[in-house]
């Protein structure tokens, strides 16, 4: 019996097309008519069908190719979400095997009068760019919208990366009316599924017989040069994932405290375990993050840039001379590099320019500056390595699967004593152990001198601390004067001096006096770029109309203009967490002398309210010594991260913060 060496599979998929409910084109007047979604009278944009068929093609030149086809419809209740009425298709590229688009066809609907008129999308308005070495998109605006517009498209997107399906969403930032989504998987090809998001949608699974046609060649005899090519039928089986949904939720991007909102959006990242061929050894693709590691180690642009070492030996030197501790040498270290480099605004875990050249020019990403700042510290005698990290603002922030694109971002970490002090000398307003926060994140993939790697935990663990002291007095008009003296300290230093240590004084002054309806003079700023000292913020003030007067009683809300006011958490349910980056201490100390002629009659109740497991704590008290009141408000958050099932008591805690706030004094005339 010969022995068949298989060559290749052919699979040929007849009548893949989805089974859709909402043809293409069918576009009825009652869908253009539609003032608001009816499920959120908000939403200024939904998708009324949004369509993912999946299935996987053979053509007997190229090989296997995966095959996507799209079909989007979209309801424009207002014109003005454009964004919407966008579409970009992102496209790989590698060595002449590209991504291609085709089939391409796209439409905008508008009701006139009684008739539905269509324009149609013209090819000059499809643009192509490569937006990197490996990248490019297409993309398009539909044209002529109008408010109750909708806008159609549908594409084939063909791929000869087979092995690697896309992300698949089941949710966006506007509403979805009708979700299908189909994938045809040839058992060859198996997957694990990785769910993503708060949604809880999942796949229905099924198998379904397939008859293929494979092809083969063979030798024409044991001692022969020549081969020929076979076709053979054979049954196989395929996978099959559905999901048919309906009126999914739109998962608004503007919620406050949501770190990178498309960590949390719901849906399914597909990673290939293993290829197996018939009469064939199973070949495995799964990896772990300790072969990641090792692979960008071994790169060129990441260990051997880490190595060098000649090109600031000289420098270096003069730097370190007077630094006789590991604490002085990582400081003199730290500022000379900070000083020195200027971050281009450019991600990556590898070198973009080479650290000797970034060197030279002053210039680089953010693994040119911290892999030459961890090379200074090893050369410094230190036990310093470069920590892996995903920002917060990369798509696959969420590290649940193994991938060289888990990490896009790199830092430093000397060890001293027990622990690891991190540094990210791209940020010039930084501190040690104080990221800026696109870098914050919970865990780290710390890199050792022999490319082995162990997961670091990079939760922050000190306080970032707002306190303030606000001394308040009353003229005989009931006008208020007084001082205000603040200090920020840790991320909350580094977010002021980057918002403001480039803005003028007299700009600071008129968005204070305008937010809080204040006159101001003296106002003085302190250790403006002393870092790893607190900004110290002071000035003195006068308002009117900060008290009420009410049959002869002043009433005072004691923390004036500092009082919160607003919840910042509004929806009724919100299902992905609430991330304010780091702890937090807001401490508010109040002195308030009574007004002359007057005594207390009344004062708010001390309070302490918290939620669960003490993730929030807030404490206000108050006392009264003679004609003198204290106050003392503090807000804490103990846990960076609130998970949704403590959404609506994380929603109700601020909500009795605000009220006791809004608590008065009573002044009575003595």
């Amino acid at each position: 019996m010969k022995k068949i060496v298989l060559a290749a599979i052919l699979c040929c998929f007849l009548g893949v097309a989805n089974a859709q409910e909402m043809k293409f084109g069918k576009v009825t007047k009652e869908e253009l008519s539609e003032k608001v979604y009816p499920k959120d009278s908000t939403a200024k944009a939904a998708y009324l069908y949004k369509s993912k068929n999946i299935y996987y093609e053979y053509d007997g030149t190229t090989g296997w190719r995966l095959v996507t086809e799209v079909h989007e419809r979209i309801k424009l209740y207002s014109k003005s979400e454009q964004e919407a009425a966008t579409k970009v298709i992102k496209l790989f590229k590698r060595g002449g095997h590209d991504e291609k688009i085709s089939s391409l066809k796209a439409y905008t609907y508008n009701l006139v009068g009684n008739r539905i008129k269509r324009e149609k999308l013209s090819r000059r308005d499809v643009f192509n760019e490569e937006t990197s070495k490996n990248w490019k998109t297409q993309k398009f605006t539909m044209p002529n919208l109008q408010d109750g517009c909708i806008v159609e498209w549908s594409y084939k997107k063909k791929s000869p990366y087979h092995y690697y399906i896309d992300d698949i969403a089941f949710q966006h930032y506007i509403p979805i009316k009708k979700l299908d989504i189909r994938l045809r998987i040839p058992e060859y090809f198996v997957f694990k599924k990785h769910y993503k998001g708060y949604l809880f949608t999942y796949f229905k699974e099924s198998a379904k017989n397939r008859t293929i046609n494979f092809t083969y060649r063979e030798k024409d005899s044991d001692f022969g040069a020549t081969t020929s090519q076979y076709r053979q039928r054979v049954d196989m089986k395929e996978m099959v994932y559905t999901l048919n949904e309906n009126y999914i939720p739109a998962i608004n991007p503007s919620e406050p405290y949501s770190s990178n909102i498309t960590n949390y959006i719901g849906g399914v990242k597909f990673e290939l375990n293993f290829v197996k061929y018939p009469n064939s050894s199973p070949k495995y693709f799964t990896t772990t993050w300790e072969d990641v590691v090792k692979k960008i180690y071994k790169s060129s642009n990441f260990g051997d840039e880490l190595r060098k070492s000649n090109y600031f030996k000289d420098e270096l030197a003069s730097v370190v001379k007077s630094a006789t501790t590991a604490t002085q040498k990582i400081s003199a270290i730290f500022t000379f590099v900070k000083n020195k480099m200027k971050w281009n605004k450019k991600y990556g875990v590898y070198t973009q320019k080479g650290v000797k050249k970034a060197y030279r020019e002053g210039t680089g990403n953010v693994a040119d500056i911290n892999l030459m700042l961890t090379s200074m510290f090893r050369a410094a005698g230190l036990d310093a390595n470069p920590i892996l990290v995903s920002t917060r603002d990369n798509d696959t922030g969420v590290l649940s699967v193994p991938t060289i694109d888990g990490f896009n971002y790199v830092v430093s970490a000397v060890k001293l004593g027990k622990g690891y002090v991190v540094f990210d000398a791209s940020e010039v307003y930084s501190e040690p152990n104080v990221l800026p926060l696109r870098a914050i994140t919970r865990q780290g993939r710390i890199v050792n001198p022999d490319g082995s790697s162990a997961w670091l935990d990079l939760t922050p663990n000190k306080y970032s601390l707002e306190n303030s002291n606000l001394f308040v007095t009353f003229n005989d008009d009931f006008s208020v004067k007084g001082m205000l003296r603040t200090s920020y300290a840790n991320s909350l230093a580094l977010d002021y001096r980057n918002a403001k240590n480039h803005v003028k004084d007299e700009d600071l002054i008129n968005k204070l006096e305008e937010n809080y309806k204040i006159e101001t003079e003296g106002f003085k700023v302190a250790n403006k770029l002393m870092i790893g000292k607190p900004i110290l913020r002071s000035f003195k003030f006068s308002g009117e109309d900060m008290v009420e007067e009410i049959s002869g009683k002043i009433y005072v809300t004691p923390l004036l203009f500092l009082a919160t006011t607003t919840n910042p958490f509004k929806l009724k349910e919100r299902k992905f967490p609430v991330d304010f980056g780091v702890p937090l201490k807001y401490k508010i100390s109040v002195s308030i002398q009574a007004p002359k002629g007057y005594k207390i009659e009344s004062l708010p109740s001390s309070e302490v309210i918290t939620i669960s497991n003490e993730m929030c704590v807030y404490g206000y008290k108050v006392i009264a010594k003679g004609s003198k009141i204290s106050v003392i408000s503090q807000l804490q958050v103990n846990s960076p991260v609130v998970t949704p099932e403590f959404y609506n008591e994380l929603k109700e805690f601020f909500n009795r913060m605000i009220k006791k706030q809004a608590e008065k004094i009573v002044f009575v005339k003595e």
